[in-house]
């Protein structure tokens, strides 16, 4: 968005009445314009007061789209500039082009930067505790194993075998029955 010729990045916050930019940003950028007194004053999402700087007109340019709109200048340096609805109202934005995030630089900065969890085969979480909660009036039922198809067998043997060596799965006697019971009453 062009505002008086100059290139500025501003957030688009529909939860914010007017669009506001931090005083460090007005001045490198706008410094030559003169500001007025602010005539509101503003408060953030939390109700702490905004200390406000000023407001001037601008004359904002948006994809072939002109306006002369009113920009109030606050001290709060670090934070992003603020598109408003006051802005949104008269300018009309590029919604599609506004949502869509996924770029490719992006996918691959983000497999870079966490390349454990992009890299070919299996992760491991470790030092990670379950817990889970069973109603104590609970009852229990056995019910055994489905029978695999002979025909598959030899397929799901090797798969086993190819998950055990992996460590994604542990071998169990095959008499070892899973048993689970309720905590006893109290």
């Amino acid at each position: 968005m062009t505002v008086e010729g100059k290139e500025l990045v501003l957030e688009v916050d529909t939860g914010a009445s007017v669009t506001v930019i931090p005083n460090k940003m007005f001045k490198e950028k706008l410094g030559y314009l003169k500001l007025r007194p602010a005539s509101t004053s503003l408060k953030t999402y939390t109700g702490t007061e905004l200390p406000l700087c000023g407001e001037t007109q601008v004359h904002v340019e948006y994809q072939g789209q002109s306006a002369k709109l009113p920009l109030i200048v606050a001290e709060v340096d670090g934070k992003p500039a603020i598109l408003g609805r006051n802005w949104l109202n008269v300018v009309k934005l590029n919604w599609k082009e506004l949502f869509n995030v996924s770029s490719p630089d992006f996918v691959s900065e983000l497999s870079a930067r966490y390349k454990g969890v992009f890299g070919p085969g299996l992760g491991k979480i470790k030092e990670f505790e379950a817990r889970l909660c069973v109603h104590t009036e609970a009852t229990w039922k056995f019910h055994k194993s489905r029978p695999v198809p002979y025909s598959l067998r030899p397929v799901v043997e090797a798969e086993l075998d190819r998950l055990e060596k992996e460590g994604v799965v542990t071998k169990a006697p095959t008499s070892a029955a899973i048993t689970t019971s309720p905590d006893p009453p109290a």
